[in-house]
């Protein structure tokens, strides 16, 4: 399963066996982030919420479940797409600093 972070980056999810159940693994899902100005905090905001999104696509939870096994995986899953996000918008904001300040030299 993975998640596309489109302009320039990929996000990956890659669950351990067992993670999730079989029917979830192989999924993938693209966020845009062109369109967002990634130097204000409104942009910054509306990607993490894009990341948000997608990361529940990626990780499925049952509405009301109480399958404690299917909480646990999703949850599992959940937290690894996340660390794995932060990575990457870190990224993203390092490439966007330095194209930042190669334009501003004379």
């Amino acid at each position: 399963m993975s998640i596309l972070l489109a302009s320039a980056l990929t996000l990956t999810i890659v669950p351990a066996p067992g993670d999730l159940p079989s029917s979830h693994e192989g999924r993938e899902v693209t966020i845009r982030y062109d369109d967002l100005d990634l130097s204000k905090d409104m942009g910054k905001r509306s990607l993490q919420r894009r990341v948000r999104r997608a990361i529940k696509v990626a990780c499925p939870l049952t509405a009301g479940t109480r399958d404690l096994r299917e909480l646990v995986h999703a949850n599992a899953c959940r937290a690894k797409a996340h660390g794995n996000a932060d990575k990457q918008i870190a990224l993203i904001e390092e490439q966007h600093r330095g194209r930042t300040l190669a334009a501003r030299r004379p």
